[in-house]
């Protein structure tokens, strides 16, 4: 019969022992399933309540379903990246995926048939989908960024939209990540909200001389924003 267990189960089935006792106990805290899971030898299954389940990988796994290849997960990995973030280099694949250097080329080498190199303004090798290199499209006047968005976080190399004298200004300490906006393609501001009575007050902080059409930019980028979520928006420029 398959189990699914509690952390309190567990620890019942696994008879942890406290001292010399040889009664089952449900102490120390430590349990393994970080360990087990992490060794493939567990996973979550659901919950009870406001306890999560867990039950043996063998269990879980369909009959007859066999475990993945690695190499085959690493390079379909990669390939979905390069798909979204692309044309990226392996500096940043790495730091995305956290792959080692070898397993990066491991997974380029066994898509290169499909993939195109490019050369952006670095002078460095990238890799890209989609045949011969093409123009790179104009972008959008004005994009207001939440934290942690994947524009921050997808890339090694934040220099194609992050000026290096400002990135302390937008990666700040306890590893956080600020709200940005972003002029023609390039981080000008980070912004932050707060909620009143009346609706959301945001508080943008240039990164740079900001002129007077810029401002009105923003500003009309978040009035489409306040319709949106059928709120008002107040803009202060600090």
């Amino acid at each position: 019969m398959v189990e699914r267990l509690t952390q309190r189960g567990l620890k019942g089935r696994m008879k942890l022992q406290r001292g010399w006792s040889s009664k089952p106990t449900y102490g120390p805290a430590w349990t393994g399933v970080s360990e087990m899971s992490h060794l493939g030898l567990l996973v979550n299954a659901g919950r009870k309540g406001s306890e999560s389940l867990w039950m043996s990988s063998a269990d879980y796994l369909a009959a007859g379903r066999s475990v993945p290849d690695p190499e085959e997960c690493m390079v379909e990995l990669v390939r979905k990246y390069i798909e979204c973030y692309g044309p990226v280099s392996r500096e940043d694949i790495a730091y995305w995926s956290f792959l080692l250097k070898k397993d990066v080329d491991m997974a380029l080498e066994a898509l290169k048939k499909d993939l195109t190199n490019e050369d952006l303004h670095s002078g460095g090798e990238y890799f890209s989908f989609g045949g011969a290199s093409r123009e790179a499209p104009e972008p959008p006047g004005v994009v207001i960024l939440p934290e942690f968005d994947s524009l921050m976080m997808g890339y090694k190399d934040k220099s194609r939209f992050l000026s290096q004298d400002i990135v302390k200004k937008v990666f700040g300490g306890l590893a956080a990540v600020n709200r940005t906006i972003l002029l023609d393609g390039f981080v000008a501001a980070t912004w932050k909200r707060k909620r009143n009575s009346a609706g959301m007050m945001v508080d943008v902080s240039p990164l740079r001389t900001l002129k007077a059409g810029e401002r009105r930019s923003i500003e009309g980028e978040f009035a489409s924003y306040a319709d949106y979520q059928g709120t008002s928006i107040s803009v202060e420029f600090k």
